[in-house]
């Protein structure tokens, strides 16, 4: 198998384990029990590590699991369980200076470790913004001193729903907010000759997420900084979705050189996130490239002329279109979610007559269509056949053919490659040789082009993968909601076990349907809160309900009949 061309990064070590440089990408997850629930804390730790992961995450939301994790260390080194441990702070920058002196490592939030989210619009002047960044370090100082004291690692883990509002009243919700909202921890960090720090740019939707890294990586860059990023889709969900989802957060940036350690968050139990790790990483790994992209963060310019073809209209400003190939087509029917389909007779002979399997060789291609029938996909003569012809000033229209498999990590790899080619404006459209919806690559592609935000074909779900802070099911209510909403199309729905992350991860989201206590549940539109502590059983309804009140709910069967 190949392995993946990596950006120079300095190397960190997290207890026993070394992230970063030429090591290798390392799988981690996070516990979902309660922290102070020791015997299920390690019933799972031990779950996880025999599942292969190698760095465990627990949440420390207050003194009383700070207190906990001294029993879990004991536990851990009487049955001899040595992973390292990462603390998951919030709010209180004391909990993360005690929490230093038992684990590896320590995770704060950029957004929130001193900062209060109000969403609140303050014109900052210079200075004021100035005194604002002192007021941090002095907050930061004794947390750094701990660090260092006890050999520790620090985890700074922005996430786009918890921008402070000092952030985004100067940088906005963005990649560039997210960014600078590290950049200026880190060089807190350095001004202190503190280094053994890790970097992550999470949201929930992946183009975003993509964005931040490869921003985090031109501002360190231009900093002279080079420290090991952790990439994860936070909230990415569950299921196919979840996976495909991540797999064009991951993979995408896995095959730009970007990423040391990585997480896939699903709304299942942890152990599920390492098998859908894994396999991101081997099938990203089938379509490493030679060398790393001379701008990890320059996005393709190219365009294409619009063509007709068969009565169907390809490139130019036209959306992307996926194609299907079946052996019964019936004229005049709907054919969604495709936007064609051909008879397999007829496509052998009659279709795209001026499309070929490319060889490379030939740029004499014009403003017509390439075709690229795919079995496993070749990036590198992709993004230099393109280039050859942009050079040539043809601006012929790219497609992909893709060959069916039912293998989780080519379906993965797939899911990377082919993300990256669509983010990048690299093609404009896919074509299936089958019309079955059921068939795992066809469930891959609906997926991932609604992850990548070009095809829009049911609801959006933004649901987190639950921790010790989650005092509710969190995977039942996550099917039961997906169960009686998925069929409303283009509208997002946030299902998040606590307000960590919530109404600010919500801001993507139409709905949300957020944890506030044991069994008890608050409703957002928006940022907004419009229901308060309704109980979990009834909250489902209430949700529905809430959707109606604005407009945007379908009835099912009406959609049926359509």
């Amino acid at each position: 198998m190949n392995s993946l061309i990596r950006r120079k990064s300095r190397v960190v070590r997290i207890g026993n384990v070394l992230v970063g440089g030429q090591e290798p990408i390392r799988i981690q997850s996070m516990l979902t029990s309660d922290t102070c629930d020791v015997p299920k804390v390690i019933e799972e730790m031990e779950s996880l590590v025999q599942a292969g992961c190698e760095i465990i995450r627990v949440t420390v939301p207050n003194h009383k699991s700070v207190e906990a994790l001294y029993k879990i260390r004991e536990v851990m080194f009487n049955r001899g369980i040595n992973i390292p441990l990462v603390a998951d702070i919030h709010f209180n920058p004391q909990l993360a200076v005690n929490a230093a002196e038992i684990v590896e490592k320590v995770r704060i939030n950029p957004g929130n470790y001193v900062d209060k989210k109000k969403f609140e619009i303050i014109e900052y002047t210079e200075v004021q913004y100035q005194e604002e960044l002192q007021r941090l370090e002095e907050k930061l100082l004794p947390l750094i001193k701990q660090l260092k004291k006890y050999d520790r690692c620090l985890r700074i883990g922005t996430n786009h729903g918890s921008l402070s509002d000092r952030v985004m009243n100067r940088f906005g919700d963005t990649p560039q907010g997210m960014a600078e909202s590290a950049m200026e921890f880190l060089r807190i960090l350095e001004k202190h000759q503190y280094f053994e720090t890790v970097i992550s740019m999470k949201a929930s939707n992946p183009i975003v997420m993509r964005a931040a890294y490869q921003e985090i990586v031109r501002k360190m860059d231009l900093e002279k900084m080079n420290y090991p990023l952790h990439l994860g889709v936070t909230e990415a969900g569950d299921g196919i979705d979840g996976r495909v989802k991540s797999a064009l957060g991951i993979g995408s940036l896995l095959l730009d050189g970007i990423g040391d350690t990585i997480r896939v968050s699903l709304t299942e139990p942890a152990t599920s996130e390492i098998p859908a790790a894994r396999s991101i990483l081997n099938g990203t790994k089938k379509l490493a490239r030679k060398s790393l992209p001379i701008q990890v963060n320059k996005q393709s310019n190219m365009v294409s002329k619009e063509i007709e073809i068969d009565g169907i209209r390809l490139g130019g400003e036209m959306p992307f279109h996926l194609m299907g190939i079946s052996n019964f087509v019936v004229e005049d029917l709907p054919s969604e979610p495709f936007d064609k389909v051909w008879d397999q007779k007829q496509w052998a002979s009659e279709i795209f007559p001026n499309l070929h399997s490319c060889d490379f060789k030939n740029s004499n291609i014009g403003n017509k269509a390439v075709l690229f029938e795919i079995d496993e996909l070749d990036l590198e003569k992709i993004i230099e056949f393109r280039k050859i012809l942009e050079f040539k000033g043809f601006e012929p229209v790219f497609l992909a053919m893709l060959s069916l498999t039912e293998e989780e990590d080519e379906l993965m790899g797939l899911a990377a490659g082919l993300g990256s080619l669509i983010l990048m404006k690299m093609i404009q459209g896919l074509i299936v040789p089958t019309t079955n919806l059921n068939h795992p690559t066809v469930q891959m592609i609906l997926s991932l082009l609604q992850a990548a935000r070009v095809k829009t074909y049911k609801a959006d779900f933004i649901s987190c993968p639950s921790c010790g802070r989650t005092h509710f099911d969190l995977q039942t209510a996550t099917a039961k909601i997906k169960m009686k909403t998925e069929h409303l199309k283009g509208v997002k729905i946030g299902i998040m076990g606590c307000v960590v992350n919530g109404p600010g991860e919500m801001a993507d989201a139409d709905f949300g349907y957020v944890g506030s206590g044991s069994g008890k549940i608050n409703l957002y539109k928006g940022h907004s809160c419009v229901r308060k502590n309704i109980p979990e059983e009834k909250a489902v309804d209430y949700l529905i309900e809430l959707i109606q009140e604005h407009g945007m709910w379908q009835d099912l069967k009406k959609l049926s009949k359509k």
